[in-house]
């Protein structure tokens, strides 16, 4: 199976078990059912899915990530870098642009993402 049939095969899955009936209509273009998967599999309440349908996701997810990259922590600077005076401003990042969610105007969305240094999480779970 080729990765537009996956893509067309989970979102037609994903919209035919969601609770949710919005009435959308199934998109005709990639983009379309791109979002429309990501927004099905973001509200998607807890529940068994068949493993045919799991093996096929994970083959496309494996794909998505392959074709995209995979951003590593050491890309995105710390916020320090961008003057913040935060008290975690050198163990703080925010990533910004997320290419699904894009606002009316081209202009991105910003997304923010919290990435904390190793030590920080080590000491939070030695306080619990």
């Amino acid at each position: 199976m080729e990765q537009r049939e996956r893509l067309e095969y989970l979102a037609k899955w994903f919209l035919a078990d969601t609770e949710l009936k919005w009435g959308v209509a199934f998109p005709g273009d990639e983009e379309g059912q791109r979002r429309l998967l990501r927004s099905l599999m973001n509200v998607r309440m807890p529940g068994p899915v068949p493993p045919e349908v799991l093996g096929v996701q994970d083959a496309y997810l494996r794909e998505r990530a392959r074709e995209k990259g995979i951003v590593q922590i050491s890309d995105i600077p710390a916020i320090a870098s961008l003057g913040s005076a935060h008290p975690f401003a050198e163990i703080l990042s925010i990533s910004r642009d997320d290419d699904l969610h894009r606002s009316p105007f081209g202009k991105p969305r910003v997304v923010c993402n919290y990435f904390y240094h190793e030590e920080v999480r080590k000491s939070a779970k030695k306080g619990k």
